[in-house]
């Protein structure tokens, strides 16, 4: 008894742990949970590879609301990213990812180059299209 009880716990862990670490994963690339002594889970998501130019475009044209580190930082913008954080991206919730590309989209101040490398950020975070 005690020792199924101890596996259930462990698988009970092991599908909260791959769970909280797709979070971020888009959903073709999120973790298979399996059962206990079946085939190992999918390795995690890869890495958005327009993470970091998309960062530096925030960074550059909304960092004065969603960086912490600085007095203009706005409560509500940091509940939606956070700049300051190595993996920022990982609180933006499905539903804001269009209201970001709007935002983005309607700047005049943001270059034809620097939407389209949010927009692949998006596409890849949200859509699974990360080739």
């Amino acid at each position: 008894m005690i020792s199924q009880m101890t596996k259930i716990a462990a698988e009970l862990t092991l599908t909260l742990t791959l769970t909280l670490a797709g979070a971020a994963c888009s959903p073709a690339e999120r973790p298979v949970l399996t059962p206990l002594g079946a085939a190992a889970p999918a390795p995690l998501c890869a890495a958005n590879p327009w993470e970091s130019p998309a960062r530096k475009v925030l960074d550059a044209h909304c960092g004065s609301c969603h960086r912490q580190d600085l007095p203009t930082a706005r409560p509500a913008a940091l509940a939606v990213f956070d700049l300051t954080r190595e993996t920022w991206y990982d609180t933006i919730r499905p539903e804001q990812f269009e209201p970001l590309l709007m935002r983005i989209r309607g700047s005049a101040d943001i270059e034809a180059l620097e939407r389209i490398d949010v927009e692949r950020f998006v596409g890849c975070a949200r859509d699974g299209l990360c080739e």
